[in-house]
């Protein structure tokens, strides 16, 4: 990528910005034209800001050592639809720019060439300068460029006449800027990392003691589902049991019905028997009388029997009822049981939720002494810095409850009191 294509990207980096939303299908179709790299795309991915992923995205671009990576950059661009972005890119003029006022960074121009042609008069070249320092710019370059680069390009400026001769002056001032800059951004990391390291201290510790909660709540939570399993297990082998009582009832019931048809046959025929014989005792048939006498006997026997096989069936029948009935008392006291369980249920989902509501108030809380501890550090450094002070009659706060005046308090630099007492 030459120098004029450099300037074509620097020079529309905020129209870029607000357009390339999503760099997924970017960055796979510069991977496969051999400009990006497969550890290019966890280099972009590893910072938390889609601003911060755009800037490493234009970096690794414009460091890309591929010949064609600008012509690639715009046929990604055209198969990802965006042709005004191209267009624009392409109908851009390189043009030099000149010191601006931007926020947060001072862009210094690059060196030019000399040519032949000759120098404006000295009014003019003031003006020029004046001029370009007070437009502003419509460089956008990425706020991640090191400040070493950029002291290294303001040392690279050439004096072009005699009137950039307070070029020296100027650099001496940025280099004094930068050295004060290193310094309070060094001291406010350093700050930064140690309030992150008690804060994870202490995050890891209420934590801690949430895990081993947690913990208890869920042993509790398998024990109580390990007891609900065996119930359920129970209840369902008393159904499998009821119903084959239930099976075994419907059988009995059909072998009842079976012999009381029976039964109500051999009645008929003996009712039938009884009218025959009172007319054959009528037209005095002696011999078949004896015939139906023993047959009426036979009969009279069959229907002892069955009558006794009758009141066998009645009593097994209500004993198989019986057994239904503390059966089906059984089943409603599991069901009781189950209901019970549900309730139990909820509970423990409420006293869960109860423990994740103590959490976050355990977490807020820890916000707020974070905030008290930096007050106090505050304060600390203000006592180191003004010295250790004498209060006569009065106590830390100013509340006038210790109105001994010949007792001295003295406060050292860390806040702690020393009692001394003067001769009467």
């Amino acid at each position: 990528m030459n120098q004029e294509e450099h300037k074509k990207i620097l020079q529309n980096l905020t129209y870029m910005k607000g357009r390339l939303v999503e760099l997924d299908p970017l960055i796979d179709k510069l991977i496969e034209k051999d400009v990006f790299k497969f550890e290019h795309r966890e280099q972009i991915e590893c910072h938390p800001t889609a601003h911060r992923q755009f800037n490493e995205f234009i970096k690794i671009l414009r460091a890309s050592p591929h010949k064609d990576a600008f012509a690639c950059f715009l046929d990604a661009l055209i198969a990802d639809g965006h042709q005004a972005l191209v267009q624009k890119l392409q109908s851009t003029v390189p043009r030099e720019i000149g010191f601006a006022k931007t926020p947060g960074k001072v862009v210094v121009p690059p060196p030019r060439q000399t040519t032949a042609q000759p120098k404006p008069t000295a009014p003019h070249t003031s003006s020029s300068l004046l001029t370009s320092r007070h437009e502003p710019s419509t460089s956008n370059t990425p706020v991640e460029h090191s400040r070493y680069e950029f002291a290294e390009r303001v040392s690279t400026v050439p004096s072009k006449d005699s009137d950039y001769s307070e070029t020296g002056g100027l650099k001496a001032m940025l280099e004094q800027f930068q050295q004060k800059q290193n310094i309070i951004l060094d001291k406010r990391a350093r700050e930064m990392k140690k309030e992150q390291q008690d804060f994870i201290l202490k995050n890891e510790v209420i934590m801690g003691t949430y895990q081993n909660q947690l913990q208890q709540i869920q042993k509790f939570f398998g024990r109580w589902e390990n007891e609900k399993q065996e119930l359920m297990k129970t209840n369902r082998k008393t159904s499998e049991k009821l119903q084959d009582q239930m099976d075994a009832f419907d059988v009995l019931k059909n072998q009842y019905e079976e012999l009381k048809r029976q039964y109500d046959n051999l009645k008929d025929q003996y009712s039938q028997l009884s009218s025959r014989r009172a007319k054959n005792e009528d037209r005095g048939v002696e011999e078949r009388g004896g015939d139906l006498k023993r047959s009426n006997e036979d009969l009279r026997n069959r229907c002892s029997k069955l009558s006794e096989e009758n009141y066998s069936l009645q009593q097994a029948l209500e004993s198989v009822q019986m057994g239904l009935k503390e059966e089906k008392e059984a089943y409603q006291t599991l069901e009781d049981q189950n209901t019970e369980m549900k309730s139990e249920e909820e509970r423990l989902k409420n006293m869960l939720r109860e423990k994740d509501r103590e959490c976050k108030r355990l977490k807020d809380k820890v916000e707020k002494q974070q905030v008290q501890i930096r007050g106090l550090l505050q304060k600390q450094k203000e006592v180191e810095y003004f010295g250790p002070q004498v209060m006569v009659g009065e106590d830390m706060y100013g509340s006038g409850n210790n109105k001994d005046y010949g007792e001295v308090k003295e406060v050292n630099a860390y806040g702690s009191k020393k009692k001394t007492h003067r001769k009467k």
